[in-house]
């Protein structure tokens, strides 16, 4: 929010929800959480417990037996007593699903069980907030400044589409300013071209404007599917398309 500020654009602001993190590896020999690869992305997960949400997800296949876990929270959280097995504890009514949640703690290191990550903050990507903007075709960025990752577009930490959407910026950046500093003879130019204040600015106008649609469809997935979370709704995986979608990255 301090380069929001200082950019002039609106915070982010705070969605009263508080976030803990966790992973496990399921592959370890230790581990009673073995079966859940076999289903699927999203192994367990769409249930809210008293406006205390958990879900977990395989978390790509590049990294065979990661299983992260999330634990959001709408319960005031006293830094120091409150852990995810203080919210949970006599509301899961299934004994098996529980058992499989304690493991998931128990697995994991204590300090991600206990410490919570954040109180999460989003950005707007609403129309409303968009066409506030002075700019056409961007998120903000001005001059020779732009925004990624969480500065940009921090969004619901529903499916942990946050991050992997700040590693697609870094990707989308450096392919942009490569090409930027690359003649037809694909012989890189003398990198005082961005000294130009105009050039620069449309290098990263066009980054901003590469990204923009993917990242507003991610971030209004993220928000729908966490609202409905909340509400107490079960809300599925997504379709194989959307999946393939995100996961083909860019």
């Amino acid at each position: 929010s301090s380069v929001r500020e200082l950019m002039n654009l609106p915070p982010s602001v705070k969605t009263g929800s508080t976030v803990f993190r966790g992973h496990i590896n399921a592959l370890a020999p230790d581990s009673k959480l073995v079966e859940l690869l076999d289903r699927g992305m999203v192994p367990l997960g769409g249930k809210t417990y008293d406006g205390t949400h958990i879900f977990a997800l395989n978390y790509h296949p590049k990294r065979p037996g990661l299983v992260t876990w999330v634990v959001g929270t709408s319960k005031p959280v006293i830094y120091g007593k409150t852990t995810v097995r203080t919210l949970l504890e006599n509301q899961v009514e299934d004994a098996e699903e529980w058992k499989i949640i304690q493991s998931l703690f128990d697995e994991s290191e204590e300090e991600m069980v206990t410490t919570p990550s954040t109180e999460t903050r989003v950005v707007d990507f609403s129309d409303e907030y968009f066409s506030s903007l002075d700019d056409d075709g961007g998120w903000g960025g001005s001059g020779r400044l732009t925004l990624i990752g969480d500065a940009a577009h921090a969004m619901r930490p529903t499916d942990g589409q946050g991050g992997n959407q700040a590693f697609e910026d870094v990707a989308v950046l450096c392919r942009t300013l490569r090409g930027a500093l690359t003649s037809d003879g694909d012989e890189l130019v003398p990198p005082s071209k961005m000294d130009d204040w105009q050039t620069c600015s449309e290098v990263l106008k066009k980054f901003e404007s590469t990204r923009l649609d993917r990242v507003r469809r991610i971030h209004d997935d993220q928000r729908m599917r966490y609202e409905g979370r909340m509400r107490g709704e079960k809300v599925g995986p997504w379709s194989d398309e959307f999946r393939d979608w995100v996961l083909q990255g860019v």
